[in-house]
């Protein structure tokens, strides 16, 4: 579940379930299910630099009813841009891809066979950051539900240790991200 404003603009609001990753890595999931009250909700993949609001950062996202968006922040604490692909709800696949400092966002219906969205970006990113998983309401005074499945982070499939073991474990929380 995720409560939180959203994910973009110059801070984010958002719960994230990640793990330390460095280097190239890319993360995959199928958002098996969005239930939401705001047609912004979003839930996807993510890699991000830190923890903070304003952190820099990298994402594909299946929103409730705006299609998949390419999120990106290429300086902390600045304006996030996005690619959509319109018409496109759960369940999908997503995919984000870090060679270096070039991010590229994917959606797929089956797995298989990916589809890029917008185009590969530059964002110069730390080495070192967080991939996993994140899902917002679009919404402070709500949740949305995410049903993730088929979650893989460096080619690395996660199981539920993803969420169950603190060595790995990191929830960004709307109360966290507010401080």
């Amino acid at each position: 579940e995720g409560g939180g404003t959203g994910i973009g603009s110059t801070a984010d609001q958002f719960n994230f379930a990640s793990q330390s990753v460095s280097g190239d890595t890319t993360v995959v999931a199928r958002v098996a299910s969005l239930t939401n009250i705001d047609a912004g909700a979003q839930a996807g993949v993510m890699i991000r630099e830190t923890s903070s609001v304003g952190s820099i950062f990298a994402a594909v996202e299946i929103t409730a009813n705006n299609g998949v968006e390419f999120l990106r922040r290429t300086t902390t604490d600045g304006s996030t841009s996005s690619s959509t692909a319109g018409a496109i709800v759960s369940p999908e696949w997503v995919k984000i891809v870090r060679s270096g400092s070039s991010f590229s966002g994917y959606y797929s219906s089956d797995g298989s066979t990916w589809t890029q969205v917008g185009s590969t970006e530059t964002v110069s990113m730390s080495s070192s950051a967080l991939a996993g998983l994140a899902v917002s309401a679009n919404n402070n005074d709500h949740f949305a539900k995410a049903q993730f499945d088929n979650v893989s982070i460096g080619g690395v499939s996660q199981t539920a240790a993803l969420f169950e073991n603190d060595s790995v474990h990191r929830m960004l929380t709307v109360n966290t991200l507010n401080n």
